[in-house]
């Protein structure tokens, strides 16, 4: 709400009973440059930073409590994530090579007394570096992790629940890695710019690039069209709704991976995501740490 009051300022938009209809006299560039633009980063800087608010109303509780107790629209639903998520994030706020002490100080800042626990759970000679560490960690609890949890929450409710990671690489945007917002180019087949390149240039998708993609959007559309993502096309790689029954057997838990080629695997980061499910913090890219009450 305070960063809306400034933005209207910032507009001039200072009388309390014309501020909606003087918004709306306003071009679409005074609207992008009326407020400093922030990124979305691991490290909390000031930024301007338009997010979904628990107001009550429109989002009438956390989103993690809703889920729990049962309280959405149960509609069939495809919920994933990327191999390599918190790369994007991390890599904003440290560019170059972390040491261990920024490492152990960063996950401090962040996780406070639950800091120790994730730093032993996520020790930087298994990941090769301090900083690969840190994103691991980030893409687990954010992301992966996340998606997990939800996917149980809604499979619970016997609501068609689709799960995915996307695990395809383009070594020339970032090697050997499979950042945040990727999957978003290849379903709609468009080619990568920014925010994912920067400095602003721009990738374009190659034939196999393209071939990745038609084979994404065509599990979109079919799902789309009739609720599920699958075809009787022999060719095609049968998505299998997530089941987790009780005891969760053999053949729980599936998921898709969207590479070339597609494939099918099972518990998805299932040690990673039984260490962070007691956990429940706030968005580590958010405004403030994590760890906040």
């Amino acid at each position: 709400e305070s960063q809306g009051d400034a933005f209207a300022n910032a507009l001039g938009c200072t009388d309390p009973a014309q501020v909606l209809a003087c918004l709306r006299t306003k071009t679409r560039d005074q609207v992008l440059r009326a407020l400093p633009q922030g990124t979305e980063q691991f490290a909390e800087t000031a930024r301007t930073h338009w997010s979904p608010i628990v107001d009550g109303l429109v989002i009438p509780d956390q989103p993690r409590w809703l889920y729990e107790s049962g309280v959405f629209n149960r509609v069939p639903t495809i919920i994933g994530s990327n191999r390599d998520e918190g790369w994007t994030w991390v890599t904003r706020s440290f560019p170059g090579e972390i040491t261990e002490d920024q490492y152990e100080s960063a996950l401090q800042t962040e996780f406070g007394a639950d800091a120790a626990a994730i730093l032993a759970a996520y020790p930087a000679a298994e990941h090769g570096s301090p900083r690969a560490a840190l994103a691991q960690a980030v893409t687990d609890a954010e992301y992966a992790c996340g998606a997990e949890r939800l996917a149980r929450l809604i499979e619970r409710t016997g609501t068609p629940l689709y799960l995915y990671q996307f695990n395809y690489a383009v070594d020339a945007i970032v090697p050997n890695r499979v950042v945040h917002g990727l999957d978003v180019n290849f379903l709609f087949g468009t080619d990568v710019g920014a925010p994912i390149l920067t400095p602003p240039t721009t990738y374009v998708l190659s034939g196999r690039d393209l071939e990745v993609s038609r084979s994404m959007a065509g599990y979109w559309r079919r799902f789309a069209d009739t609720g599920n993502p699958n075809t009787e096309d022999e060719t095609v790689v049968h998505w299998q709704r997530f089941n987790r029954p009780e005891g969760a057997g053999r053949g729980a838990d599936k998921y898709l991976i969207l590479d070339d080629p597609v494939g099918i695997d099972k518990r998805l980061r299932e040690a990673q995501c039984a260490f962070w499910e007691p956990y429940f913090f706030r968005s580590i890219t958010a405004a403030v740490p994590a760890q906040t009450p």
